[in-house]
């Protein structure tokens, strides 16, 4: 289950690596077109799912899959389709991530829980499952204060609430699309009050170890070869900023706006996003 076609061809890579290995593969519309040499030999089938954002449609298409034929993995590289994947697994007993493992992944509370029993310290988080828990975390904490989904991208959902208005604004938000039984699954944490980096690495002993860095310099050399169809000689040109750099990444921006925001571009008006994006 994925919708990016150069994380496709680097799992066309490792079955190619690995000598007996077919890919069946789900991804949104208009990923094929993504693919300047064609698909992968290694992708025995590619599914593109119409409205793969929205829970359902690919649930479906993955269980008659599963139904006829037979199947060893079922993986999602996608952090939103981590969860629905592990239900799949246990659905049809196949071996993975579990639906629980998948939650702790996912579920910030859970999370951190397991962290804090681990013996180590935790951002605090208080659960809000209705309007009553979230103004006795207001009265408790003061302002200011970050309101987010527990499981839902942070990115996408998260209020900073800095005074009585924008409290009422943001409960307004959340609450405002639920049924009055209907659990919201937040949370609130207080602002940390300093500066805060993002590290994409492994903390130990007090040092920071980078080795995600060659990962996304891999992820760029196989958009280059795979989407932009470039030679070696193309893809070593970008990477090492011989020439013309203005633009290298306007293609991705492009692309992204459009799935995102749904804002359009004249660069490259043959592709479009997807009629409506749910995350």
């Amino acid at each position: 289950m994925d919708v990016n076609a150069s994380m496709i061809a680097d799992f066309a890579d490792v079955a190619r690596r690995h000598g007996d290995l077919s890919l069946t593969v789900l991804t949104r519309e208009g990923v094929r077109d993504r693919f300047t040499n064609g698909v992968p030999d290694e992708v025995e089938l590619l599914v593109e799912v119409p409205d793969y954002y929205t829970p359902g449609a690919v649930e479906r298409r993955v269980s008659e899959l599963l139904r006829e034929s037979s199947y060893d993995l079922v993986f999602a590289p996608r952090e939103g389709d981590i969860v629905r994947a592990a239900r799949l697994r246990e659905k049809f007993d196949i071996e993975g991530q579990s639906v629980e493992s998948a939650w702790a992944y996912r579920d910030k509370l859970d999370m951190k829980r397991r962290v804090a029993a681990a013996g180590l310290d935790v951002w605090p988080s208080h659960r809000v499952d209705g309007a009553v828990d979230f103004w006795n975390a207001v009265d408790e904490l003061g302002y200011p204060f970050a309101f987010k989904s527990r499981s839902a991208w942070a990115g996408e959902t998260a209020a900073f609430v800095y005074d009585e208005d924008c409290a009422r604004k943001a409960a307004s938000n959340c609450f405002g699309r639920l049924s009055a039984d209907m659990p919201a699954r937040y949370v609130i944490e207080p602002m940390a009050g300093s500066v805060m980096y993002h590290v994409d690495g492994v903390r130990h002993d007090g040092e920071y170890d980078p080795p995600q860095i060659h990962q996304y310099l891999e992820r760029f050399v196989k958009y280059l070869e795979v989407e932009r169809g470039q030679k070696p000689e193309q893809v070593r040109t970008a990477l090492f900023q011989y020439g013309h750099t203005k633009g290298l990444l306007t293609d991705l921006l492009v692309r992204h706006l459009a799935i995102d925001e749904g804002l359009a571009s004249n660069r490259n008006p043959s592709w479009s996003p997807p009629a409506a994006r749910r995350r």
